[in-house]
């Protein structure tokens, strides 16, 4: 089976250079089946080019090999997990630099309508709403229906991935942190984290008393008439008693 060379575009990391180059051939196997094969060379490793061939199911058949094309590349824009970052136009011969970003734009908008999709469906789910109670956060996905994410609880920089249509003790799930579960479990993870912090604080406050503490009778002792001796390798500091008034005693 040969492909045809559809197009060919570069994608941009988000802080500004260039990642992979990508390059997108075809084959008709019918009028709603299409061959697709994708090159992905890394320019920083080799170790991460793939080579992989797909089969694109288009929902209606199409009158003309170009309007398939047009299709799939707009199905493949609308999925961020396609993608290592942001396309830019490279070649073609068969569509205009022009029609390659319109095509862009389309999919971007269909991840939007998707996304917002997801949010309306799913927006009260007893989890989702958990997670928004507890300032995790959570938005839509876009690479499946029901599909969410939303901060850690651990407070680190990564997110637990949730899927609503998940049976109810498997709807979230944290790779890093290696826990996952239902509602109940987050509740959990999330007052075990709570009262971590609480024990932290007082502990703060205990060794902040303490050195209080320490600094007043520091401020105490110098006010007082002293010696010290050595002994080995430490000190005795000796502190004369007040004087007793006996005759004030006695009486």
């Amino acid at each position: 089976m040969e492909h045809k060379h559809f197009v060919t575009f570069n994608q941009e990391h988000f802080i500004g250079f260039t990642c992979f180059e990508t390059s997108i051939s075809y084959h008709f196997i019918s009028k709603t089946e299409l061959s697709i094969l994708r090159i992905d060379v890394c320019f920083f490793g080799s170790s991460n080019n793939s080579k992989k061939t797909i089969v694109f199911q288009l929902e209606n058949p199409v009158k003309d090999e170009i309007s398939g094309l047009k299709e799939f590349l707009t199905d493949l824009f609308s999925y961020s997990g396609n993608l290592h970052g942001n396309p830019w136009f490279v070649e073609s011969e068969m569509i205009s630099e022009k029609e390659f970003y319109k095509i862009k734009k389309q999919g971007g908008k269909r991840m939007d309508e998707r996304k917002n999709k997801n949010k309306v469906s799913d927006q009260n789910h007893p989890l989702i709403i958990y997670c928004a109670e507890q300032n995790l956060y959570p938005k839509p996905e876009d690479h499946s229906p029901h599909s969410w994410k939303a901060n850690c609880p651990s407070g680190r920089q990564h997110h637990i991935m949730i899927s609503t249509s998940s049976p109810e003790e498997h709807l979230w799930g944290c790779g890093y942190c290696k826990k996952k579960g239902g509602i109940e479990e987050l509740k959990q993870w999330i007052e075990s984290k709570k009262e971590n912090i609480e024990m932290k604080n007082e502990l703060a406050e205990t060794q902040k008393s303490t050195i209080s503490a320490g600094e007043k009778f520091s401020e105490e002792l110098k006010n007082l008439p002293y010696s010290t001796d050595k002994i080995g390798q430490g000190f005795v500091i000796h502190i004369p008693q007040p004087q007793r008034d006996d005759k004030k005693n006695n009486k």
